[in-house]
């Protein structure tokens, strides 16, 4: 073989032939990711997180358990700072609770300040009754009155930065319920 012959054997094995596995995969990802059913996948996605917390509520014997996510909802008008805010994208809940979780959208969360400062500062806030007036409520009994909530333990759900994210709440409705 003379030199040339070998630098482009050389050439073709160690440029050519990788760039083009490359070039054939990038294209064939391509394809398969036009082809996916987003919908779909996002829907078993959401029935696994559903099923996940649907085991943790008959573990503790809850009522609710209910997942919260912080987003961002518009923007001010005079300033265009974007509103936070949250929504419950998740409720799992047991025969006769009624569901909260529509009642539960786009809500400003500066209307949770306290509760969601103490989600911060110290990942949960247990509520084991809120007719027990030495418990603070970091502003939470106004929604326990509406959700019909008479125990709440919240956890603060946080990235991997520890940004808090939102909030995984259990909720006791029929009776209070003590945990430790």
């Amino acid at each position: 073989m003379t030199d040339n012959s070998e630098i482009i054997v050389a050439f073709v094995t160690g440029v050519i032939g990788p760039a083009s596995l490359l070039g054939i995969k990038h294209y064939l990802d391509v394809r398969k990711a036009k082809r996916a059913d987003i919908i779909k996948h996002t829907c078993e996605i959401n029935r696994d997180i559903e099923n996940r917390i649907e085991k943790v509520r008959d573990e503790f014997g809850a009522d609710r358990i209910w997942i919260s996510q912080i987003h961002n909802g518009g923007h001010f008008l005079p300033t265009g700072k974007s509103i936070q805010k949250f929504s419950m994208f998740y409720e799992v809940i047991d025969l006769s609770i009624p569901s909260i979780k529509y009642q539960f959208q786009n809500i400003p969360l500066s209307l949770f300040t306290k509760s969601t400062e103490e989600l911060i500062k110290n990942d949960m806030i247990l509520i084991h009754s809120y007719e027990d007036d030495t418990i603070n409520k970091f502003g939470l009994s106004d929604v326990s009155s509406i959700s019909g909530c008479k125990s709440s333990y919240l956890f603060a759900l946080k990235d991997i930065y520890g940004r808090y994210i939102g909030t995984f709440g259990v909720e006791y409705v029929r009776a209070e319920e003590k945990l430790s």
